[in-house]
């Protein structure tokens, strides 16, 4: 402002139209001084706003909401965001672990990176097995929703799979014990039906092979049951048996009482009716 008093000192002007003239600079300037402040306020205002929105959406597409296990002999578990896109890719055994790390399905919706595992030459091996298994396990508030969309794939349809779904306490314990939890629902089936088998000899297992164990495991379990049926079948006979005399010689004595009475009366009449007595 100096600089300008200075410039006027040398203007043949009246002093009163110097006067209105230095006022009106004095006054442009603070006005585009506040303007250029507010500008910078805006600016660093919308700057924290974006900064807010990114980090919140960055949140929203790193977390985990739903899990996806696909077992064959490989285990592989898809973590799926808000969005249905798969934020991690997880192999639960040395076989699945080795398809994670040479098929990259970051990024990709759910459907598009399980016909993306299935079509995998890799995985195909595994397909092409006889009697291979492949099992999905869905574990989400939206289980219906994932389950319909899987179901719809092609690779879901072309190899005859099954989908199943579990509770997220049930996922954290497969977690816990090293295991997906499609494997893991196996692996509690299995114990529950008298199967001995630890979660390591679980995991390298194929699905197939863990399939025929619960098949032996339910095939004992109900033999067992069975031959405890049979047990107490026999008691009850022998119960029976043993009181069945007393009881035998009431009804003999009273069917012969109507048959004599019938006798007496018609001979044809007293068969039939001491016939029909004993029938009940």
């Amino acid at each position: 402002m100096n600089r300008i008093q200075k410039a006027f000192a040398n203007v043949r002007a009246e002093e009163s139209l110097k006067q209105d003239t230095l006022a009106y600079l004095r006054k442009e300037i603070s006005r585009r001084q506040k303007v250029k402040r507010r500008v910078w306020a805006y600016a660093v205002a919308c700057a924290a706003l974006l900064l807010t929105v990114s980090v919140l959406f960055q949140g929203l597409y790193t977390t985990p909401v739903s899990y996806i296990s696909i077992d064959v002999n490989p285990s592989i578990e898809l973590a799926l965001n808000l969005f249905d896109r798969v934020v991690s890719c997880e192999g639960y055994n040395e076989d699945g672990q080795q398809l994670v790390s040479e098929v990259d399905v970051s990024n990709m919706t759910y459907t598009e990176a399980v016909e993306t595992l299935l079509s995998s030459s890799q995985m195909q091996g595994y397909l092409n097995q006889q009697g291979a298994k492949l099992v999905f396990t869905v574990s989400s508030d939206k289980e219906e929703e994932l389950a319909a969309g899987l179901q719809n794939c092609q690779g879901y349809q072309e190899h005859h799979a099954s989908c199943h779904t579990a509770e997220v306490g049930t996922m954290q314990a497969a977690h816990e014990a090293g295991l997906s939890v499609g494997r893991y629902q196996v692996y509690q089936e299995l114990l529950e039906n008298g199967v001995s088998i630890t979660p390591e000899e679980c995991r390298n297992l194929s699905m197939r092979e863990l399939r025929a164990l619960l098949n032996e495991g339910e095939s004992t379990s109900s033999s067992g049951d069975s031959s405890a049926d049979s047990s107490l079948d026999s008691n009850s006979e022998s119960t029976q048996t043993s009181s069945s005399p007393g009881y035998g010689g009431n009804s003999h004595h009273e069917e012969n009482g109507h048959g004599g009475e019938g006798n007496g009366q018609n001979g044809g009449a007293g068969n039939g009716h001491g016939s029909q007595h004993h029938t009940e």
